[in-house]
């Protein structure tokens, strides 16, 4: 038979630690923090600079010349690929919940890529020959709206790498071609080069919007009540650049040999974003 003070200090041990169980499990089952909360939904509105390099998709060779007695590829135009920079400045507005956000991006952005060609006259006999050297630099202007969905790859802490997919609207404003001709002559015993002429004119009758789809890779960094997102992307343009015009009408530049081909552009954009959460902030959510 137990005694009856063992059989009560028995009832006062299991209570306690019953009372303690309860503690932990209600201690592990602690709602988050009103900063995580706010976190894990959330608006975020800032600004976005950056910088672009293009690289050109030739769907459609043209040429001023219709070759007789040589191949049509000596006269194709020569492309620069992602060796002339452009800018970028515009809003940078999402939705974030949980790790996933969805982005708009309206961009006023400027792009650049060159091109080069080169004509040959040979005379009666090779001894008189003619060289002419054709460089085009084509500025664009546009408005770009790319809508973006990112994936968080860390989803806590101040440094949160992500990556990111989507779809952009480029809408033309403007477009300047710029064009250097240099003619090269060996007639005499020594070569005489001299310009012939240099040229700005404004072709955005030739050039139209485009679309395309986009990915890539970035990060966002936390500080204060500001949120940094640095990213890295690849536009890859699913619709051409050029206009479905006849390229050689309406053409200032046909008469020194430079017509436009058919082509699509892919961009290659660095930017980075200073964004601030859109919900009221008050001292509950001051972490750092």
């Amino acid at each position: 038979m137990i005694p009856k003070d063992l059989s009560s200090g028995s009832k006062l041990l299991a209570v306690g630690l019953l009372l303690l169980l309860t503690n932990i499990s209600v201690a592990q089952r602690k709602p988050p923090s009103s900063f995580e909360n706010f976190l894990n939904t959330q608006w975020w509105l800032g600004l976005r600079f950056g910088i672009n390099y293009t690289q050109p998709s030739v769907q459609d060779e043209y040429y001023i010349f219709s070759p007789l007695d040589y191949d049509a590829e000596n006269l194709v135009k020569d492309y620069g690929v992602f060796n002339l920079p452009g800018g970028q400045a515009g809003l940078d507005l999402s939705f974030y919940h949980r790790g996933i956000s969805i982005g708009l991006q309206p961009t006023f952005k400027i792009m650049r890529y060159n091109y080069s060609n080169s004509f040959e006259w040979v005379g009666v006999g090779g001894t008189d020959r003619l060289e002419t050297q054709v460089d085009v630099e084509q500025v664009l202007q546009v408005i770009e709206v790319p809508l973006t969905v990112k994936y968080e790859i860390l989803k806590r802490g101040k440094i949160r790498p992500f990556a990111l997919l989507g779809g952009q609207q480029s809408l033309l404003i403007n477009a300047q071609k710029k064009a250097k001709v240099e003619h090269t002559d060996y007639l005499g015993d020594v070569p005489q080069t001299y310009s012939g002429g240099d040229f700005n004119i404004g072709n955005t009758n030739r050039m139209k919007s485009f679309a395309g789809v986009l990915g890539g890779i970035g990060t966002s960094l936390d500080y204060a009540n500001i949120r940094t997102v640095i990213e890295i992307t690849y536009l890859y343009g699913l619709t051409s650049v050029t206009s479905n015009g006849n390229p050689f009408s309406e053409n200032e530049l046909v008469g020194i040999g430079d017509v436009n081909d058919k082509l699509r552009i892919n961009n290659l954009n660095a930017a980075i974003s200073f964004v601030f959460p859109l919900r009221y902030i008050d001292k509950t959510f001051q972490p750092y």
